[in-house]
């Protein structure tokens, strides 16, 4: 009787592309403010972007075609920043953050589909609640750089009321996601409150869904192994 032969592994990006990714989004967080200030840090940007989008294709890996779906949305993203970044004229500023803004729903919706489709909590569906938690942040951040791209005075920074720039938008997102603001930055435009709004309601459903969910999923199974004890009745 001939044995039918294992099926190949996964691709790592499959197995790994998750811890990868939050790892990359973790220390892309902690070093932009750094890169920003550097000399050359015209640079930084793009270049932290490409590194993000990259490790957010692999985070997608188990199926072929999510994954060539999820670099497809990144193609134009990576295309437009590197051309705006050589040549401001060439791409404007709202063309690749709305294909960002793409991307990124596009990724963080996978990363929900794996924590709620799983039946066993294991480190991939850690990163996944965290991973997505922190593309939300990255999401409503490029959401705040397209509405003040597109429509200048839709946020006040400082005292001096400047617009919103760069780094500024990721930091404004946080501070809402989680629900802290100093005040250092306003939102003034409706569209922009709106966001802000939708933002702040989006991270606490967001920690209070993912909470639920990870307890269901141990609670279900630690309680497994005692359904049917030993001499028990099936």
């Amino acid at each position: 009787m001939t044995t039918s032969p294992d099926p190949p592994p996964d691709p790592w990006y499959a197995r790994h592309g998750g811890v990868v990714f939050l790892a990359v989004l973790v220390l892309t967080l902690v070093t932009a403010p750094f890169a920003n200030d550097a000399d050359d840090s015209r640079a930084a940007e793009p270049v932290l972007v490409t590194v993000v989008l990259v490790a957010g294709v692999g985070a997608v890996g188990g199926h072929r075609w999510t994954v060539l779906a999820a670099a497809l949305l990144a193609i134009p993203v990576v295309t437009g920043r590197w051309l705006h970044h050589a040549r401001p004229t060439a791409v404007a500023e709202t063309a690749y953050l709305a294909a960002g803004v793409v991307f990124a729903a596009f990724v963080a919706g996978h990363q929900m589909v794996v924590v709620f489709r799983t039946r066993r909590v294991d480190a991939n569906v850690l990163c996944a609640g965290i991973t997505g938690y922190l593309l939300v942040g990255l999401l409503w951040a490029v959401l705040y750089r397209l509405i003040a791209a597109a429509t200048p005075g839709a946020f006040a920074v400082g005292p001096d009321r400047r617009e919103l720039e760069g780094l500024e938008a990721g930091y404004f997102s946080f501070m809402t996601l989680s629900t802290v603001g100093y005040g250092d930055i306003v939102p003034v435009s409706r569209p922009a409150r709106m966001l802000a709004v939708l933002e702040a309601t989006t991270g606490l459903f967001y920690v209070t869904v993912l909470i639920a969910r990870l307890v269901a999923l141990y609670s279900s199974e630690t309680a497994r192994p005692h359904a049917n004890p030993p001499g028990a009745a099936p």
